[in-house]
């Protein structure tokens, strides 16, 4: 759900202002127990996601954090929003890291991107990119602090990935085993 390319619905600045502004206003009135509150509440933070790729906005960073940690506990029931939810973390918590240097990003990174991987089939796209994404966070917590946990595991996880991986899809997890060995 992160490869829409916003710039096909969103042309200007103050369209993603005004998409930002009005899901934050359905936020607003929705109500604590309502079955779509997740699904705003995605949707925020999906343009949120957007806004801060476009203009490298800390606040829209921190703000997307905050809401879509406080939505993983509630997208149980639905699966598909589990996964894009938990997606969305982890690209946000590595963005994050690179950007500010918080480590609690990374090893959260970490986590949803473990708890991603228990979500998805072996048949699953977003497993293999979930395995992908994994490896290259437990290799820069590697490269931190020198745990060989770390590297051992990206070790498996590579060669997991690479044994899911067909066609031009396996040039990614074997270049991650090869630099990890």
């Amino acid at each position: 759900f992160l490869d829409i390319n916003p710039d096909t619905r969103i042309h200007e600045y103050s369209d993603l202002d005004a998409a930002v502004d009005l899901k934050q206003q359905m936020l607003d009135v929705c109500p604590e127990d309502h079955d779509l509150r997740s699904k705003v509440k995605q949707g925020l933070a999906v343009s949120l996601y957007w806004r801060y790729k476009q203009r490298s906005n800390t606040q829209d960073l921190d703000r997307l954090v905050i809401l879509a940690l406080s939505n993983v506990s509630f997208t149980g029931t639905d699966p598909e929003l589990h996964q894009n939810i938990l997606l969305l973390l982890k690209a946000t918590l590595r963005s994050r890291l690179e950007l500010v240097g918080v480590l609690d990003n990374l090893a959260e990174s970490i986590r949803f991107a473990q708890e991603l991987i228990e979500l998805t089939s072996p048949e699953s796209p977003m497993r293999l990119e979930a395995l992908t994404q994994l490896s290259c966070a437990l290799d820069l917590r590697f490269q931190q602090s020198g745990d060989p946990v770390d590297i051992n595991k990206c070790i498996d996880v590579d060669k997991e990935a690479l044994a899911l991986a067909e066609g031009d899809d396996r040039e990614d997890p074997l270049n991650n085993l090869v630099y990890s060995l």
